[in-house]
């Protein structure tokens, strides 16, 4: 009993860690909170592209934006297309980068990645993904690109649809996270010098903010990794005339420094886990032991009616002896039922605290399968609960997971860290196209990248399995091109203990 107890109370701390770790320093000028702001949720049709104003703030008044937005085949694309946009690194302050979020109505804030605005290309167009059909854009200022809600930096936020087939809904939104310092309130006036490059002066700012949040401790190889990166960006940014290289190994730095932080901030929250367990234990250990208590009181209690009784046969000859042992035995039973009464409280306070455990179990595993749903397609089964990642997230013809993917992955890893309970199956499925034995060996190796990635981002390999099963098992008709796409898709089932192959 008190090993499931246990079970349900770690599960219960989970769900309360899910707020996530944020940190800011206060050296530089703080902006003004924005502790409500209205944002316009848009439902998006069906094959039908829909453009959207993207509403610039204060901090960026010279910059523009548009959005367009298509959904087909159960996948939102975004197109993000910027003009006179600057760095976000030169706020100053703990700000390295602009993160595009995906809000919906119930407050939840899909992060959909790093905005990446090069010096020398402040016009561009950007791409994302995600599987919401209704929700508001928003773009943010942040410390690093992997954080879990976005800060009260807005730099943009859509208008509302003009379209009638995509209406907008005004909703309030206030569950933005603590901003990061940022030295200057806006870009109006900010010009780039162009002596150090900002890949560069990005990569030494995320590596500043790893160290303050102590990750050379939490994860070492990968803060070794991004100060190795950093160190070959400056020298190439120093001494080589290729602007290019400096970039790739400035942005392996950073993207290495964004690994380590979130590592981090997942090994302090087991940290903070374990010990409200350890408490949780303890508690527990207690109840047990005033059960244990009470039992031990009802037996000695049974055995002084037992001597009370007998005392009371032996006195009946001596009438005066009757009469105290009367008294005595009177004031012995009303003691034995105000602690057998006490008992059967302590019994009834125990029952409730269980059935308080199954309710508080219910609602983590609902939680669960929440958390599982915004990382990607999820669905339950008897095997337990199965997402599906699309054929979209590889390469054609190939098993490299594309940057989404990774996305999706390290989402998911960020779950399966703090569930030890939870193993992991990963079944990769081709379409009939091709030889059998072709198919076979691509549906394998597009598990195998899945697992390595698990693997790469903490989650241990002794947890996963990976399996190809190249056209053995499709979902759909092979005739047709629809189906063809429905049947190129890497399953990963997720449940505890061993999980058994399809029948």
């Amino acid at each position: 009993m008190f090993g499931s107890a246990l079970h349900f109370a770690r599960c219960i701390v989970i769900s309360r860690l899910w707020a996530g770790l944020l940190f800011s320093t206060l050296w530089f000028v703080q902006p003004v909170l924005a502790l409500e702001t209205e944002l316009q949720i848009v439902r998006f049709p069906e094959n039908e592209d829909i453009e959207l104003n993207m509403l610039p703030t204060r901090r960026v008044p010279e910059a523009s934006m548009r959005a367009k937005v298509d959904f087909e085949q159960g996948q939102i694309r975004i197109e993000l297309d910027y003009r006179n946009m600057k760095p976000a690194v030169l706020f100053g302050g703990d700000v390295t980068c602009y993160v595009v979020w995906a809000v919906n109505r119930d407050g939840t804030a899909e992060n959909l990645g790093e905005l990446w605005v090069r010096p020398e290309r402040p016009n561009d167009r950007v791409r994302f993904s995600t599987g919401q059909r209704s929700f508001a854009l928003l773009v943010t200022a942040e410390s690093y690109f992997q954080v879990d809600r976005p800060s009260e930096v807005v730099i943009f936020q859509n208008a509302a649809s003009t379209n009638p087939r995509a209406p907008s809904e005004g909703v309030l939104f206030s569950l933005f996270a603590e901003p990061p310092a940022i030295g200057i309130p806006s870009l109006e006036t900010v010009r780039y010098d162009g002596r150090k490059p900002l890949d560069v002066v990005q990569a030494e700012r995320v590596l500043e903010i790893a160290r303050r949040m102590e990750a050379d401790q939490y994860a070492e190889s990968l803060f070794n990794d991004a100060s190795l990166r950093l160190e070959q960006a400056t020298v190439m940014a120093q001494h080589s005339q290729s602007r290019a290289g400096a970039q790739d190994y400035a942005r392996r730095s950073v993207a290495s420094s964004n690994e380590a932080i979130r590592l981090t901030l997942r090994r302090k929250e087991a940290e903070a886990l374990d010990r409200q367990i350890a408490e949780r234990q303890q508690q527990m250990q207690q109840l047990e032991q005033r059960a244990a208590q009470a039992e031990q009181e009802a037996a000695e209690l049974a055995q002084a009616k037992a001597a009370a009784e007998q005392a009371i046969a032996s006195a009946k000859t001596e009438l005066d002896q009757m009469a105290a042992e009367k008294e005595r035995l009177e004031i012995a039973m009303a003691d034995l039922r105000q602690k057998q009464q006490s008992l059967v409280e302590s019994m009834k306070s125990l029952e409730a605290d269980r059935a308080r455990i199954e309710r508080e179990k219910a609602i983590v595993e609902d939680r669960l399968q929440g958390a599982l749903s915004q990382v990607a397609e999820t669905r339950d089964s008897a095997r337990g609960f199965i997402l599906s990642l699309p054929d979209i997230l590889f390469d054609v013809d190939q098993a490299t997971l594309k940057p989404e993917a990774r996305v999706v992955l390290a989402k998911l890893t960020g779950i399966l860290l703090i569930l030890p309970d939870l193993n992991v199956r990963i079944e990769g499925h081709t379409d009939s196209t091709g030889s059998a034995s072709y198919n076979m060996r691509l549906s394998q190796q597009r598990a195998d990248s899945v697992f390595n990635f698990l693997a790469e981002q903490g989650l241990s390999s002794q947890r996963m399995k990976a399996v190809g099963y190249g056209m053995e098992r499709p979902i759909a008709d092979n005739s047709t091109r629809e189906g063809r796409q429905r049947n190129r898709r890497v399953e990963i089932i997720i449940a505890e203990g061993d999980i058994q192959e399809a029948g």
